[in-house]
């Protein structure tokens, strides 16, 4: 499995370049838009990444989701069928598939934890390298507790050591804030597909089912990092060519650290850009195969838990009770019998590989 993964998504991507065109240039020009604005400010990035970016990216997977199932339909556009479903990621069906708010709480105070152990690690190496770096670290708190803007503005422009912790904390939260957004949302990223599959139930219900399945199989996660890894590597490239030819080549009037932050962003988006297609395949092609049948045995799991609660929590009488256990069998056996039309599926899809 963990072999032919890489090869399968690479072969389902045959002939399908030329389809790929609508999606990528949208998702190029999202990033675009999103790093222009972040040269503005960087705290648009709050805003623009889970309101355009992210949206953007889901289209992204969605589009890649029909495309290689062979439920895209050949006469509409690729711009039409991409933008359809932009809308569906604000909707009940799939709310909530990348956690984007729990991973932006949990990412600021990453963010806060990252840049204190800087400030821990400057302060030590500063108060041995600088004499009076300590009593020039107590003005700067000073001033930053009064909130003198004016004093803290003179001794940035002045203390180049002062200069150079700040912009380091500006390196140091944006690295920490970017790695843990990538990791988070390339964790959650196979939840949209199984949200497509499991269309109309509770987006609730479905997320249980996907976090349990990602933390009681680890080997899924095992055989999906072993195809996908190549996109650390690609993230990682971008991120460090961008931050170099921002830092080298900012003009004067721009802070080197921060606009390198913004840089970095694009750098690594940019490379993201030609890597998605792969990213996604690797997903879908997992999800057809292994990772099907491990949701719907941990679906089943659930409901016989729930099942269980019921009865002990709740006074049923011997009717009721019957009725209950006659709607779980009910439910088990659709899922079993849809596990084993999975497997026949990609039973048949082997043999015709090897034929």
């Amino acid at each position: 499995m963990k072999n032919n993964l890489a090869a399968n998504a690479l072969s389902s991507l045959k002939g399908k370049l030329p389809e790929l065109f609508a999606p990528t240039f949208f998702f190029l020009m999202a990033s675009i838009v999103t790093c222009a604005l972040g040269l503005l400010s960087s705290a648009s990035l709050f805003i623009t990444i889970p309101l355009i970016l992210v949206p953007i990216y889901f289209c992204y997977q969605m589009y890649m989701f029909f495309l290689l199932t062979g439920q895209r339909n050949e006469s509409e556009s690729g711009a039409k069928t991409f933008f359809r479903f932009f809308i569906h990621y604000f909707r009940s069906d799939f709310s909530g598939c990348y956690r984007i708010m729990r991973t932006i709480l949990i990412g600021l105070g990453i963010m806060v934890a990252s840049s204190f152990a800087y400030f821990i690690i400057y302060y030590l190496i500063g108060t041995i390298v600088s004499p009076q770096f300590r009593s020039l670290a107590a003005d700067f708190l000073k001033y930053y507790m009064t909130n003198d803007l004016e004093s803290l503005t003179a001794m940035y422009t002045e203390q180049p050591i002062i200069r150079t912790y700040v912009s380091g904390v500006t390196v140091v939260q944006s690295i920490a804030m970017f790695f843990f957004c990538f990791y988070q949302l390339g964790y959650y990223s196979l939840s949209p597909y199984m949200m497509a599959f499991y269309q109309g139930e509770s987006t609730r219900l479905t997320m249980n089912v996907y976090v349990r399945t990602m933390r009681n199989f680890r080997d899924i996660k095992r055989t999906y990092y072993s195809a996908a890894w190549p996109g650390i590597v690609v993230v990682s490239i971008g991120l460090l060519g961008g931050a170099a030819l921002g830092y080298f080549l900012c003009p004067p009037q721009f802070d080197p650290f921060a606009l390198a932050s913004i840089t970095a962003l694009a750098g690594a988006l940019l490379l993201l850009t030609f890597y998605l297609p792969y990213h996604c395949a690797v997903g879908i092609e997992l999800m057809k195969g292994k990772m099907m049948n491990c949701f719907i045995d941990t679906s089943i799991n659930m409901m016989k838990e729930y099942a269980e609660r019921i009865k002990l929590y709740q006074e049923l009488d011997e009717k009721e009770l019957k009725d209950l256990e006659e709607r779980l069998n009910r439910i088990t056996n659709s899922i079993e019998n849809e596990k084993r039309k999975n497997e026949e599926d990609s039973s048949n899809e082997d043999n015709s590989d090897s034929n």
